[in-house]
């Protein structure tokens, strides 16, 4: 081809394509006014395609939740939890379980109006085929380990303490944990903030796993201070955008993850244990670490001197410890695990930070001795299917509309 004719497909002042015709010779001033009419009308027809194939993997993705949905929902009504742990057993299959342990009257797996729960998240462990069960150590004993695998205990510490000393309740979850422990059980701590902490008294949650190399500073907050306005900014506790720490368990974040109130952990040497990070606060100038609480309640309008964290900071919100006789976790927040957090959707239905069941759900995992998590994942074709639609389509609407363009320019002819 001598003649090469560019035309770019435009759709309300944005370039979406460029379309190309080649040519053996000069064409026409007919032919050329043909392709400058033509070219909108393709650009509409790619923009449709492309509308139809987003609506087309946004509807397979519904239709397959729903009948994951159904399935499991029939599953439950045919077969109680009893019935299910007998036919594991008969038929020798084990499944790891999970215990959520707490101080609480009412149990963490059951859904709340405001979403400080768990039952989203005891729902994707369910999915991830884990048994799972609540239990309070100051009302019942142990439950038993009813034929499971391995076992992974997530301690939640009161969310509203009635006051500066633990009651009998939290007494009893702080022994339960501390046997935990020291028996060797893979333990995940979700630590809160404590008053008490920032009175300068002592947080039996903040050294809980300081034998195994980390601690939570209970007594602190992360906050950042971002720019509503030119004029106005506002102070927020709350991440939007947490790192994944350097090495194989970064792996577990694979989505956007929101942490709200966050802490920071330090992370210790300790005989025995080997302890590193999950995940880690984004060293960004806006961000900076708080022990005055006057500071987070009323708001600053810049960050504080000298607190801003440095561009190379490594700050934990999440880390893990091994030994030769088991594994635990700390997580500096117990929010962004919660229904309210992990389990908020758009209006699409699409959760908008996935990331959170993920990490929750790969820690589980890592704990229960499921190395497969540190090793990745492949990536969705949900993206490449898109991409693979726009390579078939486009060609065939460029061919369609060339070879229509020709006959009614011959019919004129």
């Amino acid at each position: 081809a001598s003649h090469l004719y560019v035309t770019p497909l435009m759709l309300e002042d944005n370039v979406k394509g460029v379309l190309e015709l080649a040519a053996l010779k000069a064409l026409g001033t007919g032919a050329l006014e043909y392709l400058r009419q033509a070219a909108p009308m393709v650009t509409v027809a790619l923009e449709a395609t492309r509308a139809r194939a987003i609506a087309a993997s946004a509807l397979a993705q519904a239709q397959q939740l729903a009948a994951e949905l159904e399935a499991q929902a029939a599953w439950d009504r045919i077969a109680p939890p009893d019935r299910v742990e007998a036919l594991a057993a008969a038929q020798g299959a084990a499944r790891n379980a999970v215990v959520f342990v707490h101080a609480t009257q009412r149990s963490p797996l059951e859904a709340t109006a405001g979403g400080a729960d768990f039952a989203f998240m005891a729902d994707a462990l369910r999915a991830a085929r884990f048994r799972v069960e609540a239990w309070n150590p100051s009302q019942a004993p142990r439950p038993a380990a009813r034929n499971a695998q391995r076992r992974a205990w997530v301690v939640l510490p009161p969310l509203d303490r009635r006051s500066l000393e633990p009651d009998a309740a939290e007494q009893a979850l702080l022994q339960a944990t501390h046997r935990l422990i020291e028996e060797g059980e893979s333990v995940l701590v979700l630590t809160t903030p404590s008053v008490s902490a920032t009175l300068g008294m002592t947080d039996p949650w903040s050294d809980v796993l300081r034998a195994c190399g980390v601690t939570a500073r209970t007594d602190a907050m992360v906050v950042q201070l971002l720019a509503r306005s030119e004029s106005a900014r506002e102070l927020r506790n709350s991440l939007d955008d947490v790192l994944p720490a350097p090495g194989p368990l970064g792996h577990m974040i694979r989505g956007r993850v929101q942490w709200p109130l966050p802490m920071p952990l330090r992370i210790d040497s300790a005989m025995g244990w080997r302890a590193s990070a999950v995940a880690l606060v984004p060293p960004q100038p806006s961000i900076w670490i708080e022990d005055d609480p006057r500071v987070v309640t009323r708001g600053v309008s810049e960050v504080p001197a000298g607190k801003a964290l440095a561009p190379d900071a490594q700050v934990p919100l999440l880390a893990v410890s091994e030994s030769d006789r088991g594994r635990v976790a700390l997580s500096g927040g117990a929010g962004w695990p919660m229904s309210g957090t992990a389990g908020l959707a758009d209006a699409r239905g699409m959760l908008r930070f996935p990331g959170n069941r993920d990490l929750f759900v790969g820690v589980v995992r890592w704990l229960v001795r499921d190395d497969s998590v540190m090793q990745g994942t492949d990536r969705g074709v949900a993206g490449e299917s898109g991409g693979a639609l726009a390579v078939v389509w486009l060609p065939a609407i460029v061919l369609l509309g060339t070879r229509l363009g020709i006959a009614a320019w011959r019919r004129r002819a």
